[in-house]
């Protein structure tokens, strides 16, 4: 049972698959380990910088042809979302963040094994595609499953997790490029072996967190309740201490409800199919943002 001074947002329903009635620990560990995708992907896309030098040795590319490692992986990176959300929407968040771990994990294994450069980059890029999965779909999953109160908290984790990876993952390579014979090949070994840890701390520790929350239904004197209520807040003569009681009564500031821990059953289907999602109008809808006059205004002015 959750007991708080304070009106929960959003409204607690009694439905058991509500994420919002996970245990505390379930949802820590959950936004945790979603989140780590986030780190994997940074560290083993901002990792390969150091090993430019070494690239253009071994590959006898231009700086800027070897850098090309890095330029086409973050040009994925931000594309690939038109793709990952879509299918988090229709399939469910866990398929998409399994499906792009394991794609993820895959390629880089490939990078590792890449026997020329334009090999490489091909890896590279699929890399990148994979890894925009958990940059919007981490944050989704924050809104699923925490009150509004907790969700600063469960973003930091978020930022943390996603921002540190992109710091670690240079420094590691660094250590590894200068004091391993196989130089940048064994950290992309290392980011194949935390790819595939990661993929089965979510497979295990990550129940799905899609749930289409009931409306609201309220009787008519809780409506004229939430109304005074309203009324109180707009009129500044009113005491603290009634404006306080009004609080505590309205319907909305019902604080108490019951967690539910879901069982492994629960935990490990594969997909969650929504049949009211559309696959390609959500994946086009962004698209619509290109006509609009701003974008133009500041592509034109782009130097």
């Amino acid at each position: 049972m959750g007991n708080h001074d304070f009106a929960l947002r959003p409204f607690p329903t009694n439905d058991p698959k509500a994420p919002l009635r996970w245990p505390s620990g379930l949802k820590l560990v959950a936004i945790m380990v979603t989140s780590f995708a986030n780190f994997v992907s940074n560290m083993g896309g901002a990792g390969i910088s150091v090993a430019i030098r070494l690239l253009i040795q071994e590959c006898r590319k231009s700086r800027s042809g070897a850098t090309q490692v890095l330029t086409l992986n973050f040009l994925f990176l931000s594309i690939g979302n038109i793709f990952w959300v879509p299918v988090a929407m229709k399939f469910g968040k866990r398929t998409a963040l399994l499906s792009s771990t394991a794609l993820q994990t895959g390629m880089f294994a490939w990078t590792a094994a890449a026997g020329s450069f334009h090999s490489l980059l091909a890896a590279r890029c699929l890399q990148g595609f994979a890894a925009a999965a958990g940059e919007s779909i981490v944050p989704e999953i924050v809104a699923d499953t925490t009150f509004v109160h907790r969700r600063g908290a469960m973003m930091s984790i978020y930022i943390l997790l996603i921002s540190g990876g992109s710091a670690i993952g240079p420094l590691i390579a660094g250590f590894m490029t200068t004091e391993l014979a196989d130089t940048w090949r064994s950290f992309m070994w290392l980011c194949c072996g935390v790819g595939g840890l990661n993929f089965f701390l979510i497979f295990f520790l990550y129940p799905e967190s899609n749930f289409t929350r009931p409306e609201l239904e309220l009787t008519t004197d809780e409506l004229e309740m939430m109304r005074n209520r309203e009324s109180f807040k707009a009129n500044e003569n009113i005491p603290q201490e009634e404006l306080c009681e009004d609080v505590k009564a309205a319907p909305s500031t019902k604080s108490d409800y019951t967690t539910h821990k879901p069982s492994f059953r629960e935990i490990i289907p594969l997909v969650s199919y929504n049949t009211d999602v559309n696959f390609l109008k959500v994946m086009f809808e962004p698209l619509k943002l290109l006509i609009h006059p701003s974008i133009w205004r500041g592509i034109s002015h782009t130097p």
